[in-house]
């Protein structure tokens, strides 16, 4: 034992994407979030904006999780938990969104 640290701790495998996709990832979740405030900006009911911005949102967690938290390179079962969230949560603030502008 020379090594102060094991191998097995630096070892991450061949599947890990390099910095140039995390960067690549970082700037598009920027743009994502420019276009959610020009969505806002933009004429129109509160439902449509509401289910956009929920729309661009639910896609940037969906790259969040796949990339970010490594999903991407995990089970299937594992990786559909979030994904199935990200969906329910976009279902609720639509849901929402429609409750409000009809009123009630």
């Amino acid at each position: 034992m020379d090594d102060p640290f094991p191998t097995i701790l630096f070892d991450l495998g061949e599947k890990m994407p390099g910095i140039k996709l995390y960067i690549g990832i970082w700037l598009g979740l920027v743009i994502a979030t420019v276009m959610e405030v020009v969505v806002r900006s933009l004429p129109g009911t509160a439902s449509l904006i509401v289910l956009i911005i929920s729309l661009i949102a639910a896609a940037k967690a969906t790259a969040i999780a796949l990339y970010y938290q490594h999903l991407r390179y995990d089970g299937i079962r594992l990786s559909a938990l979030p994904i199935a969230a990200v969906i329910g949560i976009v279902f609720l603030a639509v849901s929402a969104a429609m409750t409000i502008s009809m009123g009630m």
